[in-house]
């Protein structure tokens, strides 16, 4: 009898998110009693209504240093190509149904250059924190003025800008700068600059630092009577839900629905816990898309494209595999109407990267549609020595 190797053979059923926990390893006959199996289907979008996925590509990713990151990409026919740029990204970008690239900072004009050589969209996000106001040198709320008109007027050359109903969508990440009652005045005369484009501005601030505002409540109240819309970025989900929660309060003291855009993340940021990855694998991003769906926000914005020191990439790269760009692939399919199916076999397994002695090993596996699907797949675990 051989030690230290699991074999399991799961039967299959449709969509399942198959969760297989393994404590220490065991023998073959010990199997049934450290083998858990858990399913749960996977979420799924509303019927009948097309989605937007915005994909955030940092703009750091324009930088020479970004170069130094090329080796982490999932293959070495996708690294030779990356190097050629935003093409490229487009190319891999394509794959999606109805999904535009938005950035906030770096070479926008690129981005909207290859937006329109691939025949899709863009979008920009503007970051207006006090450090980022600082640093562009604005003091004044017409000083923000300025900047807005001169950030918007790229439409004029790269006319794909992306919106909502025929209406432009700019993004502002970070209110903090000015207050509700300035970015009142800021936004005014910026839609004054574009008469008649019935602009739409979504605005964020940080899910915890408006927790930290001696009124809460208040501060998003004034926040959304400026804003037409918020988006929830960053932070992990029960704050995020805390902050939605005060945002229909507010809708309702205003008697004025507002625009909700949630953010997807397949990582986040968390004051107690820094960079923070998901031990259950796709789990945290899955619960965010079924929360996504049950409420059937406006927008969903994916966070994010490129930013590999944040944990939260879904481009394929080699440390963090292609697993969530393919789960993309199949929500924004299946979320515009269009089939997906999955190369054979369809199945796509987590786990985490290292554990100590005796913990216990959480494996997720994922089935995807298939032409011929499969009623079983063997999962088979061993050692560094192959046993």
């Amino acid at each position: 009898m051989k030690s230290n190797r699991i074999i399991a053979w799961v039967s299959m059923c449709g969509l399942l998110a198959v969760g297989c926990v393994q404590g220490m390893a065991k023998s073959e006959s010990a199997l049934d009693d450290e083998v858990a199996i858990h399913r749960e289907a996977l979420p799924h979008p509303p019927a009948e209504r097309k989605t937007t996925w915005l994909v955030h590509r940092g703009g750091w990713g324009d930088s020479p240093a970004y170069g130094t990151r090329i080796d982490s990409f999932h293959n070495d026919e996708f690294q030779q190509d990356y190097s050629a740029g935003l093409n490229t990204e487009y190319a891999k970008l394509k794959e999606l149904h109805n999904a535009v690239f938005f950035q906030d900072f770096g070479n926008i004009k690129g981005l909207a250059s290859a937006a329109a050589e691939n025949g899709m969209d863009y979008a920009v996000i503007s970051v207006f924190s006090p450090l980022a106001l600082s640093g562009a040198g604005i003091k004044t709320t017409d000083d923000c003025v300025r900047h807005l008109v001169k950030k918007l007027s790229i439409r004029k050359e790269y006319p794909g800008y992306c919106n909502l109903e025929g209406k432009p969508l700019v993004f502002i990440f970070n209110v903090s700068g000015f207050t509700p009652e300035e970015w009142k005045t800021i936004l005014r005369k910026t839609r004054a600059a574009y008469p008649g484009e019935d602009l739409l501005f979504i605005g964020h601030r940080s899910v915890y630092e408006l927790l930290a505002q001696p009124d809460p409540q208040a501060y998003m109240t004034g926040v959304l009577e400026a804003f037409d819309g918020i988006m929830f970025w960053g932070g992990p989900q029960d704050v995020k839900l805390h902050n939605l929660a005060l945002a229909r309060k507010s809708m309702k003291t205003l008697g004025k629905e507002k625009l909700v855009f949630w953010v997807v993340s397949s990582g986040y940021w968390r004051p107690e816990q820094g960079i923070f990855v998901d031990p259950r694998g796709t789990g945290v991003w899955r619960d965010q898309l079924e929360l996504c769906f049950t409420n059937d926000f406006d927008g969903l914005l994916i966070e994010s494209w490129n930013d590999l020191e944040e944990n939260t990439q879904v481009a394929p790269t080699r440390s963090a595999g292609g697993i969530v760009f393919e789960l993309l692939k199949y929500y924004s399919s299946i979320s515009n109407q269009h089939e997906y199916t999955a190369k054979d076999p369809g199945l796509l397994l987590t786990h985490p990267g290292e554990i100590l002695l005796g913990e216990t090993l959480d494996i997720e596996l994922i089935s995807l549609p298939v032409k011929t699907p499969r009623k079983t797949f063997r999962l088979e675990l061993a050692d560094e020595h192959g046993e």
